[in-house]
């Protein structure tokens, strides 16, 4: 049987990432310093635009890079349980911060490789 198919993965286009992100609310100075969760991050899909808002609302506001840094390392949970797949999100989140604010270094990412409900038990 497919990997997609035993873990339960879909993956999620761009359109329904923006539509849902905005239908809750997930955009402008309101997103600053309130934690947000992945439940099944995958490849990355909703974690790459929530990362992408949340940086460009930094630099809408001025904040410097080593405060988005600090930010995007304690405000953004994430959870996956296919290891290829959590790797890959953080590649692709590495890759986006590269680009949006120019830093060279990957980030201390709060992406765990376990079943959701065994972290929410654990938080």
């Amino acid at each position: 049987m497919a990997k997609h198919k035993t873990l339960g993965q879909v993956f999620t286009p761009t359109w329904v990432v923006d539509e849902i992100l905005d239908l809750v609310g997930y955009e402008g100075d309101d997103i600053l310093d309130k934690y947000i969760l992945e439940p099944s991050s995958g490849d990355g899909a909703f974690l790459t635009e929530i990362v992408s808002r949340y940086i460009d609302v930094c630099l809408s506001n001025q904040i410097e890079t080593h405060q988005i840094i600090a930010r995007l390392e304690k405000y953004i949970y994430a959870v996956e349980l296919d290891k290829i797949e959590l790797d890959k999100s953080i590649q692709n989140l590495n890759q986006l911060v590269k680009q949006k604010i120019s830093i060279g270094k990957a980030l201390n990412w709060k992406i765990y490789n376990q079943n959701t409900l065994d972290f929410l038990k654990n938080t």
